[in-house]
């Protein structure tokens, strides 16, 4: 699918999330295309994206995000447990910063993934 979007992008998702028909697509906004100095950097793209299709990661991405729901749910639970146990301090700190652990374990869930695509893509190339 080709993005009529002058940003460099590319990225891999399901047919469906795109309102077409069921299975694996992948899109490079038309920015990637002009802006990429020779025909290899497109290349290389297209296989990263590829090593995403051939991953699943599509699939998968739903595991990513209870990662993250496990992850804030469990501070949360902690910063319970420090308030029950007298320490107030604590306790704001883990419920305050719930959300930001399970953004860093989404992120490294996300990363995981970024660097199979990429040893992917150098199999591939």
């Amino acid at each position: 699918l080709i993005v009529g979007d002058k940003d460099i992008n590319a990225f891999a998702t399901t047919g469906g999330n795109l309102g077409m028909s069921s299975g694996s697509v992948l899109a490079l906004n038309t920015g990637t295309i002009i802006k990429a100095d020779n025909p290899n950097e497109l290349i290389g793209v297209i296989a990263h994206e590829t090593g995403h299709i051939a991953g699943g990661h599509i699939a998968r991405s739903g595991d990513g995000q209870k990662q993250a729901l496990g992850t804030y749910i469990l501070t949360m639970g902690l910063g319970v447990l420090a308030a029950a146990a007298g320490a107030p301090d604590a306790a704001f700190a883990l419920i305050g910063n719930s959300g930001y652990f399970a953004a860093l374990s989404m992120a490294g869930y996300t990363r995981e993934q970024e660097s199979r695509a990429d040893q992917a893509a150098a199999t591939y190339l």
